[in-house]
């Protein structure tokens, strides 16, 4: 017998791979960017990055980012890698992870009955159609003025459609933020924007002529028993106005400016309301002038 030369075994260790993403747990909200990181056991390894088994990067570089060949990623994308150290065929390892989106499939629109309300008046109620998303959906209304171009959060208003309890002295935008949370992550997506304009009060004065001396809103008029007097409004141009005594109406809106009573009584304070549209608008806003007291002489007895 002979023996021959021996053939020495080296072995190549089968490599363990797996893949990462810098998304919890694979999620993402939709549009955002996400990196993905190939762990392989053995140093110097080749790694092959596949986007739905079309291959994408090739090289010992274990990190991918979609984003540096033009590649957005999105819901059920199929990220596969390839580890190999090309020694042997057992030196590859294969190991893939499939992205989810947290989709806000629909935002909803925002509406409301008016888009003009009165200086200091109310905000008219805004209404949210309903969102739709992966997870469940939440809302959060905001809200500026002309100051900024930030919107910032309005305190308690999270529901679908938002009833304000506050009032404008300045042009306003809002929109909605709809969220949607699954658990693991939390997206968000904007509604369209609603400007709600300020119709400025107009002015309101009244005055009254009393034996030559004119008296103005806020002073005190000192007239004979049954005098008649005669109060007029500052005129608004397109305006009308409505005359009150002690707040209650004493001469109904109309487009005159002016106010003529016999009526008077010691104590009675006189203003008047001007509307800045004419008595057929009834949307126009309006503003309380400041009232004339009333000081009554009495006649004398002879």
């Amino acid at each position: 017998s002979t023996d021959s030369a021996s053939i020495t075994i080296a072995v190549t260790p089968v490599p363990t791979l797996t893949v990462t993403s810098t998304a919890i747990g694979n999620e993402i909200c939709a549009g955002d960017t996400i990196t993905f990181f190939a762990n392989g056991s053995i140093a110097g390894s080749t790694y092959t990055f596949f986007v739905n088994n079309i291959t994408i990067q090739s090289s010992t570089t274990q990190s991918f980012d979609p984003v540096d060949w033009g590649i957005a990623i999105a819901n059920g994308d199929i990220i596969d890698v390839i580890a190999s150290t090309s020694v042997a065929s057992c030196s590859t390892a294969a190991a893939s992870i499939t992205v989810q989106t947290n989709a806000i499939s629909t935002v909803g629109t925002i509406t409301t009955a008016s888009s003009t309300v009165c200086y200091n008046a109310l905000i008219p109620a805004l209404t949210g159609s309903p969102g739709t998303a992966s997870g469940t959906v939440s809302y959060q209304w905001q809200s500026r003025d002309q100051t900024t171009s930030l919107f910032s959060d309005i305190n308690l208003a999270t529901t679908q459609n938002y009833t304000p309890t506050s009032r404008l002295t300045t042009d306003t935008f809002f929109r909605r933020i709809t969220v949607s949370n699954t658990g693991t992550t939390t997206c968000d997506a904007l509604s369209n924007v609603i400007e709600i304009k300020v119709d400025p009060a107009p002015a309101a004065n009244i005055t009254t002529n009393i034996n030559g001396v004119v008296v103005t809103g806020g002073s005190t008029a000192t007239i004979c028993s049954g005098e008649e007097v005669a109060f007029i409004a500052t005129p608004v141009a397109g305006g009308s106005y409505a005359f009150t005594i002690g707040g209650a109406i004493v001469r109904a809106r109309a487009d005159s400016n002016v106010y003529t009573t016999t009526a008077l009584i010691a104590g009675d304070q006189v203003g008047v309301r001007v509307f800045n549209g004419l008595t057929a608008d009834t949307a126009a806003c309006s503003t309380d002038s400041a009232s004339i007291t009333i000081a009554v002489t009495p006649v004398p007895t002879l």
